[in-house]
């Protein structure tokens, strides 16, 4: 790996911790959403029901599951706080950068290129809201596929080209 290859990685890294982690605790939560998002993973720690998440004892099915279970998870580590309830948003906001960088990164290539696309992500402002929002879970999964349906495509694309003899 070349030195501008290893710089530009080490750029891509100290900008998502700039921009989302260092952020996540220095303000208190705000927006309902978040208040949400931080009561239900409570409420599953407290009451032990891991299958159904649960608002003010009531069931709660607005969202998947899953993003709650990490909230839960990252709440049981890092305490009941803001940071805690943020800290997966955030992590899918750097999932999504890092998805962006495979799905641009061509074998054998300088990496500047995915590299400053997945800068590009990081900066967007609607991707930078530090905020509790489970939807990245959803839009990191959609670029996943993209992801798995790029690199089948290119791997039928070999393949075919191998069978191919001149003339």
């Amino acid at each position: 790996m070349s030195i501008r290859t290893y710089r530009f990685r080490i750029a891509v890294v100290a900008l998502f911790v700039v921009l989302y982690l260092l952020p996540l605790g220095a303000r208190p939560m705000s927006s309902p959403d978040e208040y949400r998002y931080g009561q239900i993973p409570a409420e599953m720690l407290d009451g032990g029901d891991w299958v159904v998440p649960h608002l003010d004892g009531m069931p709660y099915f607005e969202k998947p599951v899953l993003g709650y279970w990490l909230n839960a998870a990252s709440m049981a580590v890092f305490g009941r706080n803001a940071f805690a309830v943020r800290l997966p948003a955030a992590f899918g906001a750097g999932l999504m950068a890092l998805l962006v960088f495979l799905l641009v990164k061509i074998p054998g290539r300088d990496d500047s290129e995915p590299a400053l696309a997945a800068m590009a992500v990081l900066t967007c402002r609607r991707a930078r809201r530090s905020s509790a929002s489970l939807r990245r879970l959803t839009v990191n999964f959609a670029t996943g596929s993209t992801i798995a349906d790029k690199t089948a495509i290119k791997a039928t694309t070999i393949t075919n080209s191998a069978r191919v003899k001149p003339l």
